[in-house]
């Protein structure tokens, strides 16, 4: 078992050579664009002190391909020295969008041939299977706090009740955010990892030749001269394109949907209006259920996701996935 910190900016100035910890994880990035500005200190500081390193990305819910884009061009000189993490936390995000979490993770495997971790709370970790989000391919970091307080590094068991639902492996634990360590009058976040040096060396070494470059989007072309990327992923560039079809206002947002209905689109990301009552629906999706020909009640649930499955050549499941959303999108580039 090892014990370690994690850490960011808030924790500047902190000797990480002096603290006891085996191993140093430190925040990288968030986003599309933010970068901790300690990162690099702490990172060439773990490695100089002979520590085991981490690096993580703060997800905030916008294109997953994109953070993951900005996260690997940002810790690209540690790629072999660092376990890769994603840290999945309430921000402008639905906390159990599986398909997000493994585009992401899917992502960074694919530019770095590295397997990254998934950080979140036990809480969420239970709330539904993560079997076939993560199953054998990505490592689990749990946090849930122990109810009898400990907060100095040491030898720490996962309580059964914050263990993950499903078959997934736990890799670490982090059991406080009040830790003490030596030299820093702070509170830190303390941990442990079950598994030994090598085990810790052998998730950050890639496991498959990394990517050249990022994955080469198709686009085609539409009326005015535009292109709409083919990605899988509706957000607000083809929310747009499809207002701009149905001549409904050209905002970007989808509004006023039924929680309910956000199962039947994993792939939506930005510009959805998601609510938990009073749903009024949108023009836009009132528009196209017209031209398809499902009842116009401006809700996108499984009968319209079918409909739509079946009008744009797609598999009629009633789950508007990553091949659903492509060739909707390629739909709209020709119309």
């Amino acid at each position: 078992m090892l014990h370690g910190i994690d850490i960011s900016h808030y924790q500047a100035g902190l000797n990480v050579a002096g603290t006891g910890a085996d191993f140093i994880i430190c925040k990288a990035t968030e986003g599309t664009g933010w970068v901790d500005q300690t990162m690099r200190g702490f990172a060439q500081a773990t490695l100089t002190a002979g520590k085991l390193l981490g690096l993580y990305h703060f997800a905030s819910g916008g294109n997953p391909r994109s953070e993951a884009e900005h996260y690997v061009s940002t810790v690209r000189p540690y790629i072999g020295r660092a376990i890769l993490i994603l840290d999945w936390e309430p921000t402008r995000h639905d906390l159990q969008d599986h398909a997000w979490v493994r585009a992401w993770l899917d992502e960074v495997y694919r530019l770095t041939g590295v397997r990254p971790w998934l950080y979140a709370s036990a809480s969420v970790l239970k709330n539904t299977d993560w079997t076939g989000t993560l199953g054998s391919d990505y490592g689990v970091w749990v946090a849930g706090y122990l109810t009898t307080r400990k907060n100095i590094l040491g030898d720490v068991q996962l309580p059964a009740t914050h263990r993950p639902r499903g078959k997934v492996t736990v890799a670490a634990y982090q059991y406080t955010s009040t830790g003490k360590v030596p030299g820093w009058a702070g509170r830190v976040d303390l941990d442990v990892a079950y598994m030994d040096k090598a085990g810790w060396t052998a998730y950050a070494t890639p496991t498959n030749k990394p990517a050249s470059k990022p994955a080469v989007k198709t686009t085609a072309a539409r009326p005015g001269g535009g292109k709409l990327t083919v990605d899988g992923w509706f957000g607000k560039d083809s929310i747009r394109a499809l207002q701009r079809v149905m001549g409904t206002p050209q905002d970007g947002v989808i509004s006023s949907q039924p929680t309910v209905n956000k199962k039947y689109v994993p792939h939506a990301t930005s510009g959805w209006g998601w609510v938990a009552r009073g749903a009024k629906g949108s023009p836009a999706i009132k528009a196209w259920q017209k031209r398809i020909g499902t009842p116009a009640d401006g809700y996108f649930g499984v009968n319209s996701v079918r409909a739509t499955q079946k009008y744009v050549g797609a598999a009629q499941d009633g789950i508007a996935g990553k091949a659903t959303m492509s060739a909707w999108q390629t739909w709209l580039n020709k119309h």
